[in-house]
C-alpha cells in the first residue's frame, strides 16, 4: 500500500458541502485525548473533516473500500423544531463506497453508491438514505440542514418538513477545506476515536458508535441499513394516535412520538399487528426483539393481551409461544 493512498482516496471522493446563509453553529477540532475535547471552532465555511477509510474484502481483481466523512459541532439547535429538540455537541457523517484495482492506485478508482445521513438511529425521523453517485470520479455533494446539520443530497427542506436551509449558503469544496484521518477502530489515529460513550451533556453518538454500524458488508459491499419505517407504517402509527393520517412526520406527529417514546421495534411490525395490541404493547414493558416475536407468531388480539397482562418476556415468552405452537392451551 502506498504511504499516503488512503489519504489521496478520501481526497478524490470528499464531498463538497454546502452550509446554510443563517448558520450560527462551529464545527469543532478535537485534542489529542482520549476524552474527546474541543480545541477550536471553525465556522462552517472553513470546516475541518474527519475520514475514516474502512477496506473491504476483495472480490476477483477488484477490492473497495467505506470511506466516513465526519463532522463534529459544537451544538444542534433543534432547527425548525426548537429549543426543546437541541443538544450540545452534534456528530454527522456522510460516506461513500468506492472500488479499483488491487494495485491501490486512488485514481484508478471509481465512487458507486453514497450514504446520507439524516438524524441517523432515530426513531421515526430517521431520514438517512443510499443514493448513486452521480459521478464516479469526484465526491458528492452534501447539504447540511441549519442547526440540525442532517446531511442531504439537496436542499434538506425538500426531504423533511422540520429543516432550515436559508439559500444560497455556503460552499465549501473539498480543497478549500482540513481533511483529517482518524484511522479505524483497530487502527485508530487519533486516541477519541475509541472513546464509546456519548459525548457532551446530552451524550451525543460518538465517532466509535458510528464506526461500529458499519453501512456496507465486508464480503458482499452490499447495503446494511435499510429504510427505518414506511409511509404505511406511519399512517398506521397515526391511526392508532387519532391524528390526521398523512404517513409524514408533521409536527403532531413528532410530539406523539417523542410523548409516547415507542420502541422501533413496534414501529417497525406496527401494520403487523391489531390496533388494540399496538396500543397495549406501547403501554407495556415489552420492547424489542419480543416484539418482533410476537409480530411473528401472528396473535390474536386476546392472545397479546394475555402476554401484555402477564408481562411475558425474554425466555419467558419464547416458553410461551412454544407451547401455543405445539396447542398447548396456554390461557
Amino acid at each position: 500500500m502506498k504511504k499516503d493512498f488512503v489519504y489521496e482516496l478520501a481526497q478524490k471522493f470528499a464531498p463538497t458541502y454546502w452550509a446554510s446563509e443563517g448558520e450560527r453553529c462551529y464545527l469543532v477540532e478535537l485534542e489529542q485525548n482520549k476524552v474527546p475535547r474541543v480545541f477550536r471552532g471553525r465556522p462552517a465555511w472553513d470546516p475541518l473533516v474527519y475520514f475514516s477509510a474502512i477496506r473491504l474484502d476483495p472480490r476477483d481483481d477488484v477490492t473497495a473500500y467505506e470511506v466516513n466523512y465526519f463532522t463534529i459541532w459544537d451544538q444542534d439547535t433543534g432547527g425548525k423544531l426548537g429549543r426543546w429538540n437541541g443538544h450540545v455537541w452534534d456528530t454527522e457523517r456522510t460516506a461513500i463506497l468506492v472500488t479499483g484495482p488491487k494495485d491501490e492506485d486512488a485514481n484508478l478508482f471509481s465512487a458507486k453508491e453514497a450514504y446520507y445521513a439524516a438524524h441517523e438511529g432515530v426513531p421515526f425521523v430517521d431520514k438517512s438514505r443510499y443514493y448513486q453517485c452521480a459521478s464516479e470520479n469526484c465526491g458528492v455533494t452534501v447539504y447540511w440542514s441549519e442547526g440540525k446539520h442532517a446531511s442531504y443530497p439537496g436542499n434538506p427542506c425538500w426531504f423533511s418538513l422540520f429543516e432550515i436551509f436559508e439559500s444560497p449558503g455556503y460552499e465549501s469544496n473539498p480543497e478549500d477545506y482540513t481533511l483529517c484521518d482518524i484511522g479505524t477502530l483497530k487502527n485508530p489515529k487519533t486516541p477519541w476515536v475509541l472513546y464509546k460513550k456519548g459525548w457532551g451533556p446530552e451524550k451525543v453518538g460518538s465517532i466509535y458508535k458510528k464506526l461500529k454500524t458499519r453501512l456496507w458488508t465486508r464480503k458482499t459491499w452490499q447495503k446494511i441499513r435499510g429504510i427505518p419505517y414506511t409511509k404505511e407504517q406511519l399512517e398506521y402509527f397515526q391511526k392508532i394516535e387519532n391524528l390526521p393520517v398523512t404517513g409524514e412526520l408533521d409536527r403532531n406527529t413528532i410530539k406523539a412520538i417523542r410523548t409516547e417514546n415507542p420502541d422501533p421495534h413496534l414501529i417497525r411490525n406496527i401494520d403487523k399487528l391489531p390496533v388494540e395490541a399496538s396500543l397495549n404493547i406501547l403501554h407495556s414493558k415489552i420492547k424489542g426483539s419480543d416484539i418482533d416475536l410476537i409480530a411473528k407468531a401472528d396473535l390474536s388480539d386476546r392472545e397479546i393481551g394475555v402476554i401484555v397482562q402477564k408481562n411475558l418476556r425474554g425466555k419467558t415468552l419464547r416458553d410461551y409461544l412454544k407451547k401455543r405452537r405445539r396447542g398447548i392451551d396456554i390461557m
